[in-house]
């Protein structure tokens, strides 16, 4: 007998360390998670790329069933049934330049600190409200990560807002992770969660049985393996650390 395919979809854009593509392949630790999940609750994934806002037509509709990587708002659950809890978080924080040691150690909460500086993000990200009604702040706006990497490594003065996640990723791949030092706390974290359309046939038997495989993977070591794998077992205590 086989296994029950859903219908997943993922915006057209790669989104790494979530997810992207990589020799011809789909991966990331949303794909790799959901896969994991699917398996032990006995259910095959079929994905497909597209507009993120196309991504939540296609729920609504029911012409989509599941997606890996979604934030929960009041709106949504009028045709989204999420899981009883999210499995990976995006965390946005002040990202400085190691050799920039006009910058403090840790980010108080109020950006008055930064002020004075050229603040970058990439443009379409929200990065919480704090930010948003900072509007004294001297902002700019870049096209991708490697482009604010590239900016922040430039030598001015300047500060970067970034999901921790993905800077730390970008860094990597550029060897310049010895570069950046990532502020804490996070300005913003928002959990992420697997979710259903509410039009998929016996949704509620499928969401029991998505929830009991999520408990048993998050529960086991291989949980903790994938988070390790990609990038997201940093320990905090030296995200803020000086050369």
């Amino acid at each position: 007998m086989h296994a029950e395919t859903l219908r997943v979809a993922i915006s057209e854009l790669d989104y790494p360390p979530y997810h992207y593509r990589s020799d011809g392949k789909l991966v990331g630790v949303s794909i790799d998670y959901a896969r994991e999940v699917a398996d032990k609750a006995g259910y095959q994934l079929s994905f497909e790329r597209m507009p993120f806002e196309r991504i939540l037509h296609e729920m609504r509709a029911g012409r989509i069933d599941m997606v890996v990587l979604l934030f929960k708002n009041e709106e949504r659950q009028e045709y989204i049934h999420y899981l009883d809890k999210p499995y990976i978080h995006e965390e946005s924080h002040i990202v400085v330049a190691t050799d920039q040691e006009m910058f403090p150690d840790r980010f108080s909460g109020d950006f008055q600190a930064f002020k004075e500086y050229p603040v970058v993000s990439v443009r379409g990200y929200f990065h919480g409200e704090l930010f948003t009604e900072a509007d004294y702040l001297e902002k700019q706006e870049v096209t991708s990560e490697a482009e604010l990497l590239r900016r922040l490594l430039s030598g001015r003065p300047m500060v970067a807002v970034s999901n921790r996640a993905i800077i730390s990723y970008h860094a990597r791949l550029q060897n310049q992770n010895h570069r950046i030092r990532i502020l804490l706390p996070a300005i913003d974290n928002g959990a992420d969660y697997l979710a259903f359309s509410n039009k998929l046939k016996n949704v509620r038997e499928v969401v029991k049985r998505f929830n009991h495989a999520q408990q048993e993977y998050m529960s086991s070591s291989a949980y903790q393996e994938l988070m390790n794998k990609y990038g997201f077992d940093s320990d905090p205590a030296l995200l803020q650390s000086r050369p």
